[in-house]
This record gives structure tokens, sequence and C-alpha cells, in this order.
């Protein structure tokens, strides 16, 4: 399991605990469960759609990864919010 730090509204974030809460109780993982659920669904929405209603496929941002300007090692790329809850295992050497 990874973690995913995202920043959303102080509204939004009481609004969310307080719905995931009373959905799935006050025990642990309540917010996990549900954030899950709503990422889930967010994802599916949109596979479905083939992208964003919202955006047109000429003002989305490139994606950093696939876009041959940028290539691995560019300094202007970094990967945010994705942290692995152990640290990587050490070599036979390290």
């Amino acid at each position: 399991m990874k973690e995913l730090k995202i920043y959303i509204s102080d509204e939004l974030n009481e609004l969310f605990r307080k719905t995931a809460m009373d959905a799935y109780g006050y025990g642990r993982g309540s917010i996990s469960k549900a954030a899950q659920e709503a990422l889930s669904q967010w994802c599916a929405m949109h596979q479905r759609a083939g992208g964003s209603p919202s955006q047109s496929s000429q003002s989305r941002e490139p994606d950093p990864v696939t876009n041959s300007d940028h290539g691995p090692g560019n300094s202007d790329i970094v990967m945010l919010g994705i942290e692995s809850p152990t640290p990587p295992e050490k070599g036979v050497n390290g």
C-alpha cells in the first residue's frame, strides 16, 4: 500500500472527513477507505469519458514522463506527493 499526499481546501477537508466517518465510522482507516472509493470512482469516470470533460486536449499540461521535451534528468520534473512508507532495502554491498 502507498501513501498519497494531496492538498485540498479546508472546507473540502472538513466535509470529506465528516462524510467518511459518517459512512465508515470513527475507527482507524475510515478516511483511507473513503478516499480509495472516491479516487476509484473518479478514475473510472474519467476513463469512461476519455479524459476530463472540463479540459480539451489542447489545454492539458503535457505528461512530463512521455513528453519528448522533458526527458529524464531535467531539473524541472519533480515527483510530488508519493511517499513510500518504508525505505528501500539496501543491496548486499550497501
